[in-house]
């Protein structure tokens, strides 16, 4: 979870803060874990199953958007989540989406659950930050072990660098890789083979959270049987449709998933 600080104000945000609410709205039975301080409002997250352990920091980013790209300051950090957060019954769910933001999340809790439970959004595991906090891109190589262990893992172009060779070598180390585009829509890799999933073209408000709702569209239609182009191109026309609203707001509603999933 993490506090953004944004020109408007602070608010809510963090993967599993937009994941989870379009999980939700898809039909799930959400559950999250997290850790941070008592400074962080929760309310919006309130109808869904929260473990929000007491933290003496919010993990808490400013971010600009600039013409070259974001430009992104971690102010603070939670403290690291172990296995030990996630009670036993959590670890039989279906999808156990690992979301961390800013290596907050131990690594040693992939050999603890079921690999054909496991959905990865690796970014913050690719983040690194100076002494200012000023992020910086860090080498996927060093979790290559972890990503192969998941069924299925998601990541933006900016977490390589816009790199296509780095998406490349890291698809041989996935059985399903998408690496998100922003308005140019998405690269799907299954067992190394890549495919092309367009860009929508739609008046863009804020970006925040967009690759966190493609991801979970995209993991829960996985699970719900869709190949894995199918469900690209489902989490792609709703990642490209909460462009056009701010913040939590993002969200799909009914329609825009109904219209998504009948496109297909």
């Amino acid at each position: 979870m993490a506090k953004d600080l944004t020109p408007s104000g602070a608010r809510l945000g963090g993967t599993v803060a937009y994941a989870g609410l379009t999980a939700a709205a898809l039909g799930a039975h959400v559950g999250i874990i997290t850790a941070c301080a008592d400074d962080l409002d929760l309310q919006p997250l309130m109808h869904m199953e929260l473990v929000a352990h007491p933290s003496s920091s919010t993990t808490t980013f400013t971010n600009r958007e600039l013409q070259s790209g974001r430009e992104q300051t971690l102010q603070s950090r939670a403290e690291k989540l172990t296995i030990d957060v996630v009670p036993l019954s959590w670890r039989r769910a279906a999808i156990i989406h690992l979301a961390p933001i800013a290596d907050e999340i131990d690594l040693d809790m992939l050999d603890a659950l079921p690999a054909a439970s496991i959905y990865l959004t690796p970014q913050g595991w690719l983040r690194t930050w100076d002494q200012d906090g000023r992020i910086a891109r860090k080498e996927w190589d060093a979790i290559a072990t972890q990503l192969a262990l998941a069924r299925a893992v998601v990541c933006s172009s900016e977490d390589l660098g816009h790199d296509a060779h780095a998406a490349h070598r890291m698809a041989q180390k996935t059985r399903v890789l998408a690496v998100t585009r922003s308005h140019q829509g998405a690269w799907l890799f299954v067992e190394g083979e890549r495919s092309e999933i367009p860009g929508e073209d739609v008046e863009e408000v804020d970006p925040t959270g967009s690759g966190d709702i493609f991801s979970a569209a995209f993991f829960w239609e996985l699970h719900g049987g869709s190949n894995p182009f199918q469900a690209a191109q489902f989490a792609n026309r709703l990642a490209a449709r909460s462009v056009t609203r701010a913040g939590l707001d993002a969200i799909p509603t009914d329609d825009e998933i109904a219209k998504a999933r009948g496109s297909n």
